[in-house]
């Protein structure tokens, strides 16, 4: 019994090596800058720097802007008229 649960262990142990350089990888080139760019997004801003701050002004203008929707719309607009080329071409 003990030697099925050492060998299940040195199994999962090896594994997660093996996988190690990659987990290394992901966090450090997608997974850290996500949460920087997470934080920085409540900071503050002025004309020429940020500043660390909790607020939510970047979040506000985001939603309440006419261009954020303009462009949203047209993203849609685009995506759908590719997604028909694409269905006239492919059939």
């Amino acid at each position: 019994m003990w030697i099925f649960i050492v060998a299940s262990l040195q199994r999962n142990i090896s594994s997660l090596l093996l996988a190690s350089p990659v987990i290394a990888v992901l966090s450090a080139f997608i997974i850290l800058p996500i949460i920087l760019i997470t934080a920085v997004s409540f900071w503050g801003a002025s004309e020429f720097s940020i500043y660390p701050a909790f607020l939510f002004d970047n979040y506000e203008f985001l939603f309440t802007s006419e261009v954020t929707y303009r462009v949203f719309f047209r993203t849609l607009y685009f995506a759908f008229l590719v997604w028909l080329i694409t269905l006239i071409i492919g059939f």
